[in-house]
């Protein structure tokens, strides 16, 4: 095969592809520098209409997709990572999640080429949060303690580890002895294609209907929160407010999600949706007057952002969050948004109003947001970060080919 688009970086996901959006930012990132990212992932079992897109270099982790082993405990991993990695003479190895850790560390090691984890979650706390999900042997097996010691002795053993939040790189580099220069921050935030179609969004007129919309996008978990906006909005129609709220997404938590929006007779105001195509995304953000970062708050959600966060900021859409320690950073810094304490529907209601109360504020609110978010925290942003993380575990930059 050619090499013409420079030195080939694997991205090792244990996860499905296409599934995380994060691992499509990671692959047009490294592309637009030049690299030739090669996606090594489990085969999906089915694709959604909103997975699909450009074509990516993909490698399926072979095998009885039926029988599916713990990642931990699945020694096929270094094998395939290691012929895979041969075959397309990788440079360098990226593992996006510590679950397949040891298994890449081990291929990269084989192949001897440098190795960096992409770290996006605290994995013990991501664990305990979900913790009333698992069996008695799910809750034993992913406790806090065995988690804890498993990335405590894989984590410190890569070139180098990227961490989604400046929380998240203090925790673990203080857990783990991560020398700083070994660690960096690469931010969730949007790919190129979706700064392209908010550029597109941001030139279109807003509704002018005089009513408040929110909106939340993403997977529909209970941890999201949205149950928490959901029972303020019936406060603001009684204060004589015309607010509503728009959901896009499905997962576990959608048809509780449903029954509440029912049992409170909010079907005509508040409109539960499915998934929606990457492609429109930006418009429906860029209709809204709100963008809900709802998360309830936890050990995990204080060390990671969503990236939706950045999406609302793309598109100059002002953000209401929950006390979140990496949002509220990044809404202090900006100015863009504003924080709720706690979950108290009335104390909720009354953040929502006072946004209300004054439209030129709103509008200065995304705007802030939409500069930072074309600066800062654009995808560019990025690049210095990878470009020196790589100059650093030597890996060649494609101009210097």
């Amino acid at each position: 095969m050619s090499n013409r688009l420079g030195p080939r970086i694997g991205i090792a996901c244990h996860a499905e592809f296409p599934w995380q959006r994060g691992v499509a930012q990671l692959y047009d990132l490294l592309e637009s520098q030049g690299y030739h990212p090669v996606l090594l992932a489990r085969r999906p079992r089915r694709v959604e209409a909103s997975d699909r897109g450009k074509p990516y270099r993909v490698e399926y982790f072979p095998g009885d997709e039926s029988v599916r082993l713990p990642p931990p405990v699945d020694r096929r991993w270094t094998s395939w990572l290691t012929t895979v990695g041969e075959r397309r003479g990788l440079s360098a190895l990226i593992v996006r999640e510590s679950l397949i850790a040891p298994w890449g560390v081990a291929a990269a090691r084989a192949l001897g080429i440098p190795v960096a984890l992409d770290m996006r979650e605290n994995l013990a706390a991501m664990y305990a949060a979900g913790a009333d999900s698992r069996g008695v042997l799910g809750r034993l097996v992913r406790s806090r303690p065995i988690v804890r010691r498993f990335e405590a002795n894989i984590v410190p053993h890569f070139d180098h580890v990227f961490f989604v939040s400046e929380e998240l790189k203090a925790w673990a580099c203080g857990e783990y002895g991560i020398a700083e220069g070994r660690s960096s921050v690469l931010m969730n935030v949007p790919s190129r294609s979706y700064e392209e179609l908010a550029e597109t969004a941001l030139v279109t007129p807003r509704r002018s209907d005089g009513s408040t919309l929110l909106i939340f996008a993403g997977y529909l978990r209970k941890n999201r929160g949205v149950q928490d906006i959901v029972r303020a909005i019936p406060l603001l129609r009684e204060r004589g407010l015309d607010v509503r709220m728009r959901v896009i997404g499905s997962g576990d938590y959608a048809e509780a999600l449903g029954r509440l929006v029912g049992e409170m007779d909010l079907g005509s105001v508040i409109s539960l949706e499915g998934m929606l195509a990457a492609s429109e995304v930006p418009s429906a953000f860029h209709g809204a007057d709100i963008g809900l970062c709802s998360y309830l708050l936890s050990e995990q959600t204080h060390q990671t952002i969503p990236g939706k966060l950045f999406e609302y900021m793309r598109v100059g859409l002002p953000v209401l969050s929950s006390a979140r320690r990496s949002v509220v950073r990044i809404l202090n810094e900006t100015g863009c948004g504003v924080v709720y304490d706690g979950r108290d529907p009335g104390h909720i209601a009354d953040r929502i109003q006072g946004m209300m109360r004054d439209r030129d504020q709103l509008r200065s609110m995304g705007l802030r947001g939409l500069e930072a978010s074309r600066s800062a925290y654009s995808w560019r942003a990025n690049i210095d970060v990878v470009n020196l993380a790589f100059s650093q575990i030597s890996v060649q930059r494609p101009d210097a080919r």
